[in-house]
């Protein structure tokens, strides 16, 4: 939807917004779960996990 926006501004350019309606998981559960299936050999992605939970990844640095 575009309101009062200058037909001469490429649309890239134009602001917007959107809601972040993802439903993250329990972090107790991750915290229970997580530990006992990477010790039975489950191979498991860092970025996955930061995925899920909802958080961010730490930056080198």
């Amino acid at each position: 939807m575009q309101i009062n926006v200058d037909p001469n501004i490429a649309p890239h350019r134009i602001p917007y917004f959107e809601f972040d309606t993802k439903e993250y998981e329990d972090l107790s559960v991750f915290a229970d779960a997580i530990p006992k299936l990477t010790g039975i050999g489950v191979q498991i992605s860092e970025s996955w996990v930061w995925d899920k939970l909802g958080i961010p990844e730490p930056q080198e640095g």
